[in-house]
Formats: structure tokens, C-alpha cells, sequence
């Protein structure tokens, strides 16, 4: 299979134009509008470029690779705001984003040589780990079911304080009962592979994946990288483009710096299957509640339970660069596209549909472009007692972030620290407030004897406590 956009840079984009150019113009505000369906005009690739260089970068880079084999890859525009030279498709790059993929693969590659098990409890690696902590496996920590909280770093603590400092009270939930994500997931992972092997996990990371895969352009040395041309990052501040200096780590993981040849390469590996996990794309893993069951997360990326062709994809934002990576594993088929701003959105949507096309994802679900499910028809998730909605007022927390829940006048408020607001239900045990600006999707759910409230990507515990009544 071979995904010929070449043949669609500066010509537009050929028949069937129907379906195309209607998710475009939805997509797409600067795209011109639709007119009757057999004059509908088109848009080039190098257009969509143009607009995102004009909205918040000044280079863009995108690649697919199909079946092992390099099918495409381009650059747009400069290194940096100062210069006028082109962009080189082969340029230094920094991908915060990828760090976390690396973490997955980096413990597969590991667990296939049988140096790890990552269904293992921490305990059996840790002896000084306390009960809930020693019960995670490094496999609920790449899916955010390890049931650890989103709490912030507090003032001042850098991340191998904040990591050390993890005990039974950092948690919301029992590990492995319900999906939440946890700013601790992966840079956890990521230290114990450290304390498991001896060695900075940067080092760790090179010998089990980096140099196998032949990848000689990445490196995690921000001053190497520099040396080799690094591309400048830029940040959108108020009075313009703002320069970003090249740093050491993001988020509590050393930030990868690289080229798109090595990340196509990565991702060509990971579509093989040898270095991910062992759960088929496309299917859920064990069950956990979770607010959108269409969808799940593991290895570092979020993968489509519901559409009609297996799909993962993530999309990243941090230290002046955007990032997105969509793959099709049956396939053997995906994309990347990384900017120093903001992510290209319009590269990302005319590349990511021509793919989407040749692989024969035509109807694309929503999850798969990135718009949020608001409600959920699984039955599974029903708590007991339900219609007792006056059970379920009280305050619910995760780390230092709470909402709270009030039944009052036969309605079921929910309570954000400002505002009380009305929920209706639109699904199994789901509700969000109608009004206007539309409102958060929550569910609620038992695991076990808790009760829980599901929130976006996070699960709150409930707390005895006095929430607001409504207006008061």
C-alpha cells in the first residue's frame, strides 16, 4: 500500500471530494467554504501547512511510514524565527511527548528479553514499598489503573522528591479497579526501571531500544542535541512567539531529542507488535470502569475500541513544540507531524484523512478525531441504587482537586468550589449540565464498597463532607 500524497501537495485534493471536503470544512475554519458537491472546492497540503506556520510556528514536519517502509516525509518552513534557511526533513527535534511511549516500549522490550515482568507486583522489585504502592504493576501503570492521584507537585519539590515521597495516601483507588490518570504513571515507571537495573533510565532506554532500532539520531543529551542543530521551540505568550530553552527533562522524564526518520522507524517497530503490549488494538483490555468505554489508554497512547479499523494515537504539547503520532497497526501504516508551536491541526487533519482513507477507515468514529465522548451506554457501569441519587451528595477528591455532589429538589447538583449546577442524566448512570458553555460529562460508580465519580480522565473518591447547597 502506498499513501501517494505527493500527488496532492500544490494540486488539491482528487475525487471522491464528498466526504473529504465536508470534514474539512468542519475541521478547517480557514478552508473555503462548501458549495454544491460536484464543484466543492479543495484545499493542498501545502496550504494547510501555511496556515498552521501562520497561526504559531515557524517549521513543520510530517512523515507516514507504511509497512516498514518510508512513504513519505517532508519539511516546511525554518529552524527558527531568525532564520531563513529551509527546514531539513532530517532535523533535531524535541518530542517531550514520545518520552512516554518510550517508557511502555522500553519495559516490553525488557519483559520480552526476561529481564521484568510487568505483571509483577512492585513489591517483589521493592522492598521498601508500602502496601497499596508494593500491589501496583508496572502494567497498570502504563494504563493509568495503578488507582494513584493527579495530585500537583507541592511549591518547591522537584519530581524525584515527589516520587519518593508516593505512599498509600497518594492514592484514590484500589490499584487495577478503575481507569484514572495520574501525572505519576509514567515517570514512576520510569524510576523503577532505574532502581530495578542501576542505571539512569536515559541509559536504559539507549541500550534496549534506541540502538536496536538503529536509531542513532536520538539522543537525551539537550547539548548534543543543540550541537546538532536542534530546531528552535517557541511558546505563544502575549506579546508574541516566545523562544524556549532546550531542556533536560518534562513532566518527570527526560525529554527525547531526535529526528523523524527515528521516530517513524519507532513507530514501525511498535506496529510490528514485538515491542508493545500483548492486548490486540482495538479490543479493551480487562474491564475498569472508565468514562468513555470507546477508548482506552495504554503503552503511552490512546487506543480505539470503537472504530471500525484499529487505531492508537497521541497528541502532545510541551516545552515549545506540538506532536501528534496516529498509527493504524493491522496496517502496518502511520503518521507524524511535529511543529516548534502549537500543533499543526491542519497538517494533522489532511494527512490524518488521506491515511485514514487508504487504509479504509473512511467513517472515522469520534474518538478517533479527537472529540470528547459526553456519555456512556454501558450497562456494566450502572452503580446499585442509583435512583437513590440523595446518596451520592457529598464531597469527592483527587489529590488536591475535589467536586462535590448535592441532591436537592429531585435534581442532582454538582458543585465545581464556584458555581452549582444541574445535572441531567443522558446515560447509564451519566450526567452533564445542559446550560450554556455545555457542561462536564461525570459518572458515577461503585468499585467495590467506594463510591466514585468519573471526570474526564480522572476518578474522584468520595469524602464525608458538606457540599454547598444549590444557590446558598
Amino acid at each position: 500500500m502506498h499513501i501517494d500524497i505527493a500527488t496532492f501537495r500544490s494540486t488539491g485534493r482528487g475525487s471522491p471530494v464528498g466526504l473529504a471536503a465536508a470534514l474539512l470544512a468542519c475541521v478547517l475554519p480557514m478552508a473555503t467554504p462548501v458549495a454544491a458537491q460536484d464543484e466543492v472546492p479543495t484545499m493542498s497540503l501545502d496550504v494547510m501547512v501555511e496556515t498552521d506556520l501562520r497561526a504559531a510556528a515557524t517549521g513543520v514536519v510530517a512523515g507516514v511510514v507504511v509497512n516498514g517502509e518510508l512513504d513519505f516525509l517532508d519539511a516546511w518552513g525554518t529552524p527558527s524565527s531568525e532564520s531563513t534557511d529551509s527546514l531539513e526533513a532530517t532535523a533535531m527535534l524535541a518530542f517531550p511527548g514520545l518520552t512516554e511511549v518510550l517508557v511502555a516500549v522500553t519495559v516490553r522490550a525488557l519483559a520480552a528479553g526476561d529481564l521484568i515482568d510487568p505483571t509483577a507486583p512492585l513489591a517483589s522489585y521493592l522492598a521498601d514499598a508500602t502496601d497499596r504502592l508494593g500491589r501496583v504493576t508496572l502494567d497498570q501503570l502504563l494504563a493509568h489503573t495503578s488507582g494513584l492521584d493527579n495530585a500537583p507537585l507541592q511549591p518547591g519539590a522537584d519530581w524525584a522528591a515527589a516520587l519518593a515521597e508516593l505512599d498509600d495516601r497518594a492514592f484514590v483507588a484500589e490499584p487495577g479497579t478503575v481507569y484514572s490518570a495520574s501525572r505519576y504513571s509514567y515517570p514512576l515507571a520510569a524510576q523503577i526501571l532505574e532502581r530495578m537495573l542501576g542505571m539512569p533510565f536515559a541509559d536504559i532506554a539507549t541500550q534496549a531500544v534506541l540502538t536496536p532500532l538503529g536509531m542513532g539520531r536520538s539522543t537525551f543529551d539537550p547539548d548534543t542535541a543543540r550541537a546538532r542543530g536542534l530546531v528552535t521551540g517557541y511558546v505563544t505568550t502575549q506579546t508574541g512567539p516566545e523562544a524556549v530553552e532546550p531542556v533536560a527533562t518534562w513532566e518527570g522524564l527526560p525529554v527525547l531529542y531526535t529526528a523523524a526518520p527515528d521516530v517513524l522507524q519507532l513507530l514501525s517497530a511498535w506496529m510490528a507488535g514485538g515491542i508493545r503490549g500483548s492486548s490486540p488494538i482495538g479490543t479493551a483490555p480487562p474491564a475498569v470502569p472508565r468514562l468513555d468505554p470507546s477508548r482506552h489508554f495504554g503503552d503511552g497512547v490512546v487506543q480505539d475500541v470503537a472504530a471500525l479499523v484499529s487505531q492508537a494515537w497521541v497528541n502532545s504539547q510541551g516545552a515549545g513544540f506540538g506532536t501528534a503520532i496516529h498509527m493504524y497497526p493491522e496496517a502496518e501504516a502511520a503518521l507524524f507531524i511535529w511543529s516548534n508551536g502549537e500543533t499543526p491541526r491542519n497538517t494533522l487533519f489532511w494527512i490524518r484523512r488521506l491515511l485514514a482513507e487508504a487504509v479504509g477507515d473512511v467513517e472515522t468514529s469520534m474518538a478517533s478525531q479527537g472529540v470528547r465522548v459526553t456519555r456512556s451506554t454501558d450497562p456494566e457501569l450502572r452503580p446499585d441504587g442509583l435512583d437513590d441519587l440523595g446518596e451520592w451528595q457529598g464531597l469527592y477528591r483527587n489529590g488536591a482537586a475535589q467536586l462535590g455532589l448535592r441532591f436537592a429538589d429531585d435534581q442532582l447538583w454538582y458543585y465545581d468550589g464556584v458555581r452549582d449546577l444541574p445535572l441531567q442524566g443522558i446515560g447509564p448512570a451519566t450526567f452533564a449540565y445542559r446550560g450554556e458553555g455545555g457542561g462536564p460529562p461525570l459518572q458515577l460508580v461503585r468499585v467495590g464498597d467506594q463510591r466514585m465519580v468519573l471526570y474526564g480522565a480522572q476518578a474522584y473518591a468520595w469524602e464525608t463532607a458538606e457540599v454547598p447547597r444549590p444557590g446558598g
